[in-house]
C-alpha cells in the first residue's frame, strides 16, 4: 500500500470511530488502532486487510476509552452542597 492509500484509510477510520463512539477523541482512537495493527503485523507478520483490522482496533480502543472515561466519573466524589453540611437544616 501506499502513503496516499494509507492516508485515506485513516481519515476513513477516524471518520468510523467518530459515528460509532461519538463521545471519545477519534483521532486518539484511530492512532492506537493503528499501534494495535503494527504490533499484530510484527507479532504475526503480514495480514489481510490491513485497513478492516486497524478500523476494527481503533473502534474497540475507542469503547475503551469511553469505559475508562465512564469509570473515572464514577469514581469522582460528588460536591458537597450545603444539604451536605451538618447543621444546614437549623
Amino acid at each position: 500500500m501506499d502513503t496516499v492509500s494509507w492516508a485515506a484509510h485513516r481519515r476513513a477510520v477516524v471518520h468510523t470511530v467518530r459515528r460509532r463512539v461519538p463521545l471519545v477523541d477519534p483521532e486518539v482512537a484511530t492512532s492506537r488502532g493503528l499501534a494495535i495493527l503494527c504490533a499484530r503485523i510484527v507479532a504475526d507478520g503480514a495480514v489481510d486487510r490491513p485497513a478492516d483490522i486497524w478500523c476494527e482496533a481503533a473502534v474497540d480502543a475507542a469503547l475503551a476509552m469511553l469505559r475508562e472515561t465512564i469509570l473515572a466519573a464514577s469514581r469522582r466524589p460528588d460536591p458537597a452542597t450545603a444539604d451536605d453540611m451538618p447543621g444546614a437544616d437549623a
